[in-house]
């Protein structure tokens, strides 16, 4: 059992509309945290409906804590906590009876965590729901989701209209559920650092396209930029590299460092400077170069 994927998509697609979600295999391990990340457009708000429900795939199969949503939805919805990117609107219920309503949802539901979120994040449960900031909503549904004990997160834009502080917080909340109960996490962001900060692997979408899957710490080790003092008159040939620029010191890109460097080496090229890229500038040019996410 311990083997069974936090959730795993095979062949899952949707179509509608003048939007394609193209064909979608992926397997989502126990205990880490993935960054579900493209630009508008891409496929994320898509693929996150589907695996709330809300939408069902053209094509492919789901099953999320090993079960499938068609003949265990209610026991799913146990285990998955949601922070949606728009908090849902629970009219003008006090936010006291929106924490009482949910908590008898959840088996595994947590009063004193839920106690200790909501004073530690400062959130009134006195006053009316629809009376409560964009960013007062936006902390009840983290308490909420965390209280539940899910063995699943699912966040939207999680860190959206919370301030520095609350960003900071529940960062560490979620590393603390991470790190100290299992708990599996799918991010969509478009926030750099968020994903930086929170997920171990990126799941890259771009134009309903999934280019793969890659581990956060692994491309921030391998992308640098060097510059050699001499370029070869097909600089596109040198291993790794993915772009380049000629001048006083001739600058390149690599996805590979390390067959860059015993390229360069074996050529009897010197490299003058080595910098590793920022994650914003990795990405990038992966969404411009799709080819080299199968490379």
């Amino acid at each position: 059992m311990n083997n069974i994927p936090a959730i795993q998509l095979d062949c899952v697609s949707k179509s509608y509309n003048d939007f394609m979600l193209e064909p979608l295999s992926i397997s989502l391990e126990k205990g880490l945290s993935y960054a579900l990340i493209g630009p508008n457009g891409s496929g994320k708000s898509t693929l996150f409906r589907i695996l709330n429900g809300l939408l069902q795939p053209s094509t492919g199969s789901i099953q999320i804590a090993g079960l499938t949503p068609k003949l265990a939805d209610v026991d799913i919805k146990m285990r998955v906590g949601y922070v949606p990117e728009s908090p849902t609107d629970h009219g003008q219920v006090r936010a006291s009876e929106v924490i009482d309503f949910i908590s008898r949802l959840y088996p595994r539901w947590d009063g004193k965590l839920c106690a200790d979120l909501l004073e530690q994040c400062e959130v009134s449960t006195d006053q009316s729901y629809n009376r409560m900031s964009k960013g007062m909503k936006k902390k009840l549904s983290f308490v909420l989701a965390l209280s539940a004990r899910p063995e699943i997160l699912l966040l939207d834009e999680p860190m959206d209209g919370l301030d520095f502080f609350a960003q900071k917080f529940f960062t560490e909340q979620i590393h603390h559920v991470l790190q100290q109960e299992g708990t599996s996490v799918l991010m969509a962001t478009h926030r750099v650092e968020d994903i930086r900060r929170i997920s171990d692997v990126i799941l890259l979408l771009n134009k309903g396209r999934f280019l793969g899957e890659f581990e956060k710490d692994h491309l921030l080790d391998q992308w640098k930029t060097l510059w050699i003092d001499r370029l070869p008159p097909h600089p596109q040939e040198i291993a790794g590299v993915v772009e380049w620029e000629e001048g006083p010191l001739h600058r390149l890109v690599t996805h590979n460092h390390m067959q860059t460097v015993e390229y360069l080496a074996a050529s009897g090229m010197s490299i003058t400077r080595s910098t590793s890229l920022e994650l914003d500038e990795i990405l990038t040019i992966m969404l411009r170069n799709p080819h080299i996410c199968s490379s």
